[in-house]
């Protein structure tokens, strides 16, 4: 007898690198509800010589995919079962648990690992894939997980069905948190493959209105601009053919570099101080308190980053002088000198955290015109390379810097904002000369795990009640405000989230209204007693995206000059031609949040935008309960609390 081998061509799932937090996918073929082997070995009858012609028998293995929604997870069989899973070493998961309703473990329901119904090959593979998919979510995790296996579902609508007939599967396609999705995952099967491109088309030629679901087109929204073009598609045949390894990868930056031609040593700075800290957060507060008042922002979701805009404006800043300077202190420093904001800030930048658990990047630049007319001081980019790391691009200042920033932005947050200037025209304005940006990176890991999460109900103050999903937990701590209470839950390193909870009957405007930045930063530094005391906390999962100008708000807290065509002294930025004076046109902010049982990634970016004159026991435990189901502001803050972001929830269901 001789054996063949016949394989046939699959199309296999593409991992995407611009994934969003939650979802872990191996490529794996991926054919819905379709049957094909990978590779089989048949035995063919022998037909005279090996040179003689034969009939091949080929043996075809059906091969279905079935996605499981908001099922929980409770466990694995795990070989071998004899070492710490803390060491380097391939392990397994022959079996996994699921249940849809986790108080009854009878409905506890055991689904077996067998790669050999579907495939021939890479069989041990297949349960180390499964492995390391599920070893990223903690047991009682509700979960979306896709199978491929031997058995059609493709008729069966109830899922409890499915669940309770699923007895054995090929392997674990892709595990991920309900309600997360692939960027490119057009029809959000879990896996980026050509089947993403053909539907992208067929939306694209018949509606995507009429093709595409709202999550799809989430998926299929690759440029995160808000629309679906042929921009998309073709950033997605570009990832597919191996053109781009991520999605929006940055173009090559037009503009002329000039930082990396001048040797200017680093500053090492002074270490923060708690002033330096209260600084930050009398910034945030009054910013956010500004926002909040302004009625023609979107004040369901908002989240802003002192940080962020603080690191921007202070490099303006280095250009100022007189009153200018002084109001920018004043509002920056809260009584610190320019000086000394600097010297901060060196050492903050210098001394980032960057772990696998936690990583913090902050990065600056500086885009200035090239013309004749704009002659910008040495002494000022010097300042600023030296302080801020910034690097220094002279650019023509049409549309093609718009998109060399958008670029650069797009790099230094990790893709999570593509595009922070909107409108690509806007330095068609004769007068436009600078632009001095900021962007902040936060990516850390809880430092424990959530061990489940949930269903809960988000209720707004006129008594609209939404459906989301809580991560629960108990903390160690909780804060007394004025008018709040408040808990810390740490991050994998230095990092903190702060969830504040206004009083009952306080509406959230109201409570905003009445912070003291200076109380609130010292008691948020004095912890509660918790002798015989529990404190149960819910944070809601969080997944949004904010974008405001903060020109008015600036404004309003102090900073008027330095927005005044005729106040504004920005003399030692540059030497213009025929006298007149730089002033700031615009300071506009974008930022970005994903919030999960996992840990969380957030990114901010801040554009300074300037111009030429022509942003117990027998006494049972007293219970704290500290649920962000209702209206609450949220801060990440560092071990000196730093605000690095701060928000405010008042609706969670747009």
């Amino acid at each position: 007898m001789k054996k063949i081998t016949h394989q046939l061509r699959l199309l296999s799932g593409i991992l995407a690198s611009a994934v969003l937090a939650g979802a872990v996918c191996p490529a794996l073929p991926a054919v819905p509800y379709t049957a094909y082997a990978v590779e089989s070995d048949v035995d063919t009858a022998e037909v005279g010589s090996e040179d003689e012609d034969f009939d091949e028998e080929i043996i075809q293995k059906p091969q279905y995919e079935v996605t499981l929604h908001n099922v929980i997870f409770t466990g694995m069989d795990v070989w071998p079962d004899n070492i710490d899973p803390s060491e380097d070493f391939p392990f397994e998961a022959d079996a996994i648990y699921l249940t849809d309703n986790l108080y009854y473990y009878s409905h506890n329901h055991e689904i077996q690992i067998i790669p050999g119904i579907c495939f021939d090959d890479k069989l041990s593979e297949r349960r180390q894939d499964a492995y390391t998919m599920l070893s990223e979510f903690s047991k009682n995790n509700y979960v979306d997980i896709t199978f491929i296996t031997d058995q059609d579902f493709s008729g069966i609508e109830d899922q409890k069905e499915i669940l309770n007939s699923l007895t054995r599967v090929a392997a674990v396609k892709c595990v991920k948190i309900p309600g997360s999705h692939l960027i490119g995952d057009v029809n959000d099967d879990g896996v980026i493959d050509t089947f993403d491109m053909v539907l992208l088309r067929e939306a694209l030629n018949t509606g995507v209105d009429e093709k595409l679901s709202t999550e799809q087109k989430k998926c299929a929204d690759i440029d995160n601009d808000g629309s679906i073009t042929e921009s998309d598609l073709s950033e997605l045949s570009a990832y597919l053919l191996g053109a781009e390894d991520r999605f929006n990868t940055p173009s090559d930056i037009g503009s002329i570099r000039l930082d990396d031609k001048v040797q200017i040593k680093a500053e090492s700075g002074t270490k923060p101080s708690e002033q330096f800290a209260a600084s930050q957060m009398n910034l945030g507060i009054k910013m956010l308190q500004q926002l909040k008042s302004d009625e023609t922002t979107n004040k369901d979701k908002m989240l802003i980053s002192p940080l962020s805009a603080s690191a921007a404006l202070t490099m303006t800043a280095n250009g100022a002088d007189s009153n200018t300077l002084a109001e920018m202190e004043k509002v920056l420093g809260n009584d610190l000198s320019l000086e000394e904001l600097n010297e901060y800030f060196a050492y903050f930048i210098q001394n980032l955290p960057s772990s696998k658990k936690e990583t913090v990047n902050i990065a600056n630049s500086i885009w200035f015109r090239d013309a004749d007319w704009f002659n910008v001081h040495d002494s000022f980019l010097e300042k600023n390379k030296k302080y801020f790391s910034s690097e220094i691009y002279k650019s023509v200042y049409d549309e093609t810097t718009v998109d060399d920033i958008n670029s650069w932005v797009n790099q230094h947050t990790n893709g999570m904002i593509p595009k922070l200037l909107d409108n690509r025209n806007m330095f068609d304005d004769p007068n436009a000369c600078m632009t001095l940006v900021n962007t902040l990176y936060f990516e850390a890991d809880w430092a424990s795990k959530y061990n489940s999460d949930g269903y809960a109900t988000f209720t707004t103050e006129d008594g609209t009640e939404r459906s989301i999903r809580g991560l629960y937990s108990n903390s160690n701590n909780y804060y007394e405000l004025d008018n709040a209470i408040a808990f810390k839950r740490n991050y994998a390193g230095n990092y903190k989230f702060v969830g504040i909870l206004p009083d009952e009957g306080m509406s959230l405007d109201e409570y905003i209204a009445s912070i003291d930045p200076g109380k609130l930063s010292e008691q948020l530094r004095t912890p509660g007693d918790m002798d015989n005391v529990v404190v149960h906390t819910m944070i809601p999962k969080l997944d949004y995206q904010y974008s405001c100008s903060m020109k008015d708000t600036l404004k309003a807290i102090g900073m008027g000059d330095a927005f005044d065509k005729e106040k504004a002294d920005f003399t030692n930025i540059a030497d213009v031609d025929g006298g007149y004076p730089i002033y700031i046109d615009d300071v506009i902010q974008k930022t970005n949040i994903e919030l999960s049982e996992k840990g969380t990634k957030a990114a901010a970016a801040t554009a300074v935008i300037t111009a030429v004159a022509s942003g117990i026991d027998p006494n049972p435990p007293r219970d704290i309960y500290i649920f962000l189901e209702r209206p609450f502001v949220y801060m990440i803050v560092d071990e000196n609390d730093i605000p690095a972001f701060i928000g405010c929830i008042s609706d969670l269901g747009k």
